[in-house]
């Protein structure tokens, strides 16, 4: 009953994809879209997706009730995502209790909290972000590149090489210190209300950052765990960093990848100064640097220095910009390779992120040291427990085919006018 009802409404879905995709595009304005954003809410079927997809691709840890998506049988969960709409329409929809765990930081500088929900909230939260993600996407920067469909860590080294070649060779890289946990829930909202021009939607968005628990009646702080958290983050930082950056600072380039920051400047003083705007900018939002010492944040690569950069390795070369493979990307290797076990076929997952993580490894190919890089990669895979691994010819093949591919990241990049 349930494949022909899914069957049935495929359509539906297909459709729905398709109108995200043509916003995304910036072929279908948002305003025509606006007045459907509350049925697409209510929609079982947006929820439907969403389950399958995290079924697919989201973590296996089960909530704080136990549950696992694997754990409700295909037929009872058009069920749950009913419900669940139901409540949507009805303004009843409350996040039920999370479990939090630390977990070491992807850059491996201290740890994190990791808010665990339960399988039906991570599906509503799934479902918002796929409603509303478009509506927001189509107004944000382009360099801001961090969890955004079609934009990743290669398009902000096309972008940082782009701007290398006009001579901006000395980076500011900084990061903003636990900016999930400092976004202010009144000023979050009031940025969502003017985007989704006061759609009843963002009363949806309102309920899904309301916690139980420890974190009840809290007002500020996005959970790391959710998938309509990184959305919002993004939302919040377009608003007070980057369009306030863009309109102080328009001639100096700042990228953004989530709470990673990097300058592009021409020179130490604009460099220095740059850093001074920063944390001016950044003051009202009530988020600091992690670190603001320009001895350890500011990098002449011209002059020799090596930046750490969303896991790549920068270093001038007269007039090149050399792009190394950095130990971060190694450590979400590692750490991505370990918890593939958790999943139902660990050796196809292990594939997975193998042929992942190399594909983004296309800016570092033609400046590394390709058979170091290889033994590297076989002993972070060996010591995960995976034998099975591409040999040293077809690593060198699939990383070959990411450099063409990152090649055509940067001419686009090249021929951008922003």
């Amino acid at each position: 009953m349930l494949s022909r009802h899914v069957y049935s409404n495929r359509q539906w879905l297909r459709g729905f994809q398709n109108v995200r995709g043509r916003i995304e595009a910036g072929s279908l304005p948002v305003s025509v879209v606006m007045p459907f954003v509350q049925s697409y809410l209510s929609n079982p079927l947006v929820y439907f997706a969403a389950w399958s997809r995290l079924e697919r691709t989201g973590g296996t840890a089960p909530g704080p009730d136990g549950l696992r998506y694997s754990d409700v049988e295909p037929r009872d969960r058009f069920a749950f995502c009913r419900l669940a709409a139901k409540f949507i329409k009805n303004g009843q929809y409350a996040p039920g209790p999370e479990r939090l765990v630390s977990i070491p930081k992807a850059n491996g500088n201290g740890r994190r909290a990791l808010s665990l929900m339960g399988v039906v909230d991570r599906v509503v939260h799934r479902g918002v972000a796929a409603v509303v993600g478009p509506l927001f996407e189509a107004g944000f920067s382009r360099r801001s590149f961090g969890f955004r469909p079609g934009r990743d860590r290669r398009h902000a080294a096309a972008t940082l090489s782009r701007f290398w070649n006009e001579g901006r060779r000395i980076l500011l890289l900084v990061d903003l210190r636990n900016a999930f946990d400092h976004v202010p829930h009144a000023r979050l909202l009031d940025v969502v209300r003017q985007r989704l021009a006061g759609s009843p939607a963002t009363e949806v968005v309102r309920a899904c950052l309301k916690r139980r628990g420890s974190r009840a009646g809290s007002m500020k702080g996005l959970r790391q765990g959710s998938s309509l958290s990184p959305l919002l983050l993004n939302a919040y930082l377009d608003h007070f960093l980057d369009r306030p950056w863009l309109a102080r600072k328009p001639s100096v380039p700042l990228l953004r990848y989530a709470d990673d920051v990097c300058v592009c400047c021409a020179s130490a003083e604009e460099a220095g100064a740059a850093l001074v705007d920063l944390q001016e900018i950044l003051r009202p939002t009530g988020m600091k640097l992690n670190d603001a010492n320009p001895e350890t944040v500011i990098f002449d690569l011209a002059g020799g220095a090596v930046g750490d950069y969303l896991g790549f390795r920068l270093q001038g070369d007269g007039d090149a910009l050399r792009v190394r493979i950095g130990d971060a990307a190694y450590r979400s290797l590692n750490d991505r390779l370990e918890k593939a076990h958790e999943r139902p076929y660990p050796s196809i997952t292990a594939d997975q992120i193998i042929r992942g993580w190399l594909a983004q490894q296309g800016p570092c190919f033609g400046d590394s040291d390709r058979p170091e890089v290889y033994r590297k990669f076989a002993r972070i895979c060996r010591g995960c427990g995976f034998e099975e691994i591409p040999s040293g010819a077809e690593f060198e093949q699939q990383w070959s085919e990411a450099h063409d591919r990152w090649r055509a990241i940067l001419e686009a990049e090249e021929s951008a006018t922003d």
